[in-house]
Parts: structure tokens; C-alpha cells; sequence
């Protein structure tokens, strides 16, 4: 995936949201459940197991097998792909769905995102993201904050999104990458870029709660229809606190 060449990353924020505070108060970024996403495909595309052909049903179920029940003897090991092979559960539509849906139970405790952008100036950011203008836009120096472990690059945005298949066809990393970055070009003018953590049990809250040194804010752009008793807030607390930040004002 293509890295960003940029000094500052941006992310647009509410003053009036007691989370969204926390980037300034705190220096905390979060990286997010993919649940939590408004857009409705954001990270939710399906596994898709009903394109599998015989073959491919095959390898999933010798895979599953191996790893679900390793002390199987060969004729048991046998028995158990030919049953599986012959009648493969997400061949019934209302099956298939309850497998797509646990695997994103699944898929949403293992992995967290953190979305943010190259450009502060994106007029329908500033409206959707920051109470229309009432908000702020935080920057975040990009050498600092691409030093947490994370896989990251650019959203890419297509008419159809890509098909997903289970393992083995796709590997954890390759069905996290299609998930994480990849949206319809409905959402293109976001111009995200995207950190992702991906572990194999699921993240805490430690785990998604990341401080960043007080030096990594490097500018709070503060909306051009902000209240002004909000921008007294911020500004007496980048003042005694973050006092390398430059504030911007719309």
C-alpha cells in the first residue's frame, strides 16, 4: 500500500463530543470498532462463501478441520470432510447469513481503525464531522503518529467493492486489508488514510486508547462557526498545556 508522504495528518472533530475532547485533552487518539463506522458497508463487505467452488469448499473445510479438531484420526478426519464437503451449511441463504454475521462479531473485537486525512480544508468534513463548522480539526504530526505498530495506507475507492473469500483463498491480512481499505466513491471525497491494529485475540480498551507525546499535535484548526466560549476552552488549554500547537483560526 501506497505510505503517506505528508508532515501533518488531520482528523475532523466535536468539541461537543466528551471522546472527541480527548484528542486535545489527552493526546489520545482511538482506534476504532469497525461496528462503529456510519457508513453501512464501511468494513462490513461479507465473506463471501457462496461463490466457493468444490474445491475451494474442500480446502475451508480440511483447514477448519485441522485446526478445530487436530486430534482426529485420519478415517475420522475422513468422515468429517466428506460430510462437510457434501453439504456445506452456507448453501442455505438464512445459514449463510448467520456465518457472515459471526464473522464480523468476530472481525470487530480483533481489529481497530484509525481514520484520518492529508487535507484540513474538505468543506463536507468540516460539515459531516464537525458539527457543520462548529467543530475542530486536529493535526497530528505524521512522523509521530505512524510510529504506532499499525498497518496503514490509503483508502481505495471503487464502484463494486472487492469480493472477499475465507481462508485459505484469503489469509486474516489479506481479508483485513480488503475490509479496512476499501469504500464506494460516494465516500471519495474524504480522501481517508487508515491505521489499522489487527491482533489474533481481541483488543482492549488499552489496546485502542493510544497517548501520543503532547509534542505530536502540531495544529487545532478551530471552525469558523465555533462558539466562542469553545474556543476560549481550547485555547486557554493549548496554552498551558500544548504550548508548541498552533491555533488556526477559520
Amino acid at each position: 500500500m501506497k505510505q503517506t508522504q505528508k508532515d501533518i495528518l488531520y482528523k475532523y472533530r466535536r468539541w461537543t463530543d466528551v471522546y472527541e475532547k480527548r484528542t486535545i485533552t489527552n493526546q489520545e487518539v482511538w482506534f476504532s470498532r469497525p461496528s462503529s463506522f456510519e457508513d453501512p458497508i464501511d468494513c462490513k463487505n461479507p465473506i463471501r462463501y457462496d461463490y466457493l467452488s468444490e474445491p475451494d469448499i474442500i480446502r475451508l473445510y480440511d483447514l477448519r478441520i485441522r485446526e478445530d479438531f487436530p486430534s482426529l484420526t485420519c478415517d475420522e478426519y475422513l468422515q468429517k470432510l466428506a460430510y462437510w464437503v457434501k453439504e456445506p451449511p452456507f448453501r442455505e441463504p438464512k445459514l449463510l447469513k448467520g456465518i457472515q454475521d459471526g464473522d464480523f462479531i468476530k472481525f470487530d473485537k480483533l481489529a481497530g481503525v484509525l481514520c484520518v486525512t492529508e487535507n484540513p480544508n474538505i468543506i463536507k468534513m468540516w460539515e459531516k464531522y464537525c458539527d457543520d463548522h462548529q467543530g475542530f480539526v486536529i493535526g497530528f504530526k505524521a512522523s509521530i503518529l505512524l510510529n504506532i505498530p499499525s498497518i496503514r495506507g490509503y483508502v481505495e475507492y471503487d464502484k463494486i467493492l472487492p469480493i472477499i473469500y475465507p481462508r485459505p483463498i484469503h489469509s486474516y491480512g489479506m481479508q483485513s486489508y480488503l475490509q479496512i481499505f476499501h469504500k464506494l466513491t460516494k465516500w471519495s471525497y474524504e480522501k481517508e488514510f487508515r491505521m489499522l491494529k489487527f491482533k489474533l485475540k481481541p483488543l482492549s480498551d488499552s489496546d485502542r486508547a493510544i497517548v501520543l507525546p503532547k509534542e505530536a499535535i502540531t495544529e487545532i484548526i478551530l471552525g469558523k462557526d465555533m462558539p466562542q466560549e469553545h474556543r476560549i476552552e481550547i485555547q486557554d488549554f493549548a496554552s498551558k498545556n500544548l504550548p508548541q500547537t498552533k491555533i488556526i483560526q477559520r
